[in-house]
């Protein structure tokens, strides 16, 4: 369930910043901190570090995604296809990651035994509705 921080109403809808707003921005902040400090590592001339794993990036989506898919043209949308890429990278990266952040506002499944359940997931015990088999726990 989406979680408003704030109600702020135009036209009758709810439009204040969600969870998922919230965490879209973070990612778009993290890959504006990444983009300038790429771009720092630049000004001695030839990139190093973080400036050199980005620099590998931009080459292959303009390489492989831009100039492969969509031609001769591909390299004036290479800025785009750029800022798409790392934002989708940055926001699966924090979705990957259950400790960090549940991007998609889906509830995190892991399986636990919950209190009121007699066999543990994946026992090899079939659930009450189908009743087909058990094995013993030992």
């Amino acid at each position: 369930m989406d979680h408003h921080y704030s109600d702020l109403y135009l036209f009758g809808l709810n439009v204040g910043p969600s969870k998922h707003l919230l965490w879209f921005a973070i990612a778009a902040a993290i890959v504006l901190v990444f983009v300038r400090l790429a771009i720092a590592s630049y000004r001695k001339g030839v990139p190093s570090g973080l400036g050199a794993a980005m620099e590998t990036l931009v080459l292959y989506v303009r390489d492989e995604i831009a100039e492969k898919n969509i031609g001769h043209d591909g390299r004036k949308y290479v800025p785009l296809l750029l800022s798409f890429f790392f934002f989708i990278l940055v926001a699966a990266a924090a979705r990957a990651d259950a400790l960090l952040v549940d991007v998609d506002g889906e509830p995190q499944r892991h399986p636990r035994r919950s209190p009121s359940s007699r066999s543990w997931p994946c026992s090899g015990r079939a659930s009450a509705n189908t009743g087909s088999y058990t094995t013993s726990r030992t």
